[in-house]
């Protein structure tokens, strides 16, 4: 069994820098029912992700790879990266 962390989000809510360092806050939303049967939707933030220059060019540049992929659904690819 695996205790990995799993953040799932549909949005950054808020982003900024700090000393050479970036910060992003990551959202997801909630659906939440209401009294009169509805549903309302609340965005709670589900992680604080902060990081170097190079660790969030890494992080691009692995999204845009995965963009990439979606293209080409049929192929089933996997890609590693590789630690800095």
């Amino acid at each position: 069994m695996s205790d990995d962390l799993f953040v799932y989000f549909d949005g950054v809510e808020a982003l900024g820098q700090f000393n050479g360092s970036i910060q992003l806050e990551l959202v997801a939303n909630v659906l939440d029912g209401s009294d009169d049967g509805g549903v309302k939707v609340r965005r709670v933030t589900t992680a604080h992700l902060r990081c170097s220059a190079t660790a969030a060019a890494d992080l691009a540049q692995a999204i845009s790879k995965a963009l990439e992929m979606l293209k080409n659904p049929d192929k089933n690819v996997v890609a590693a990266g590789k630690m800095n």
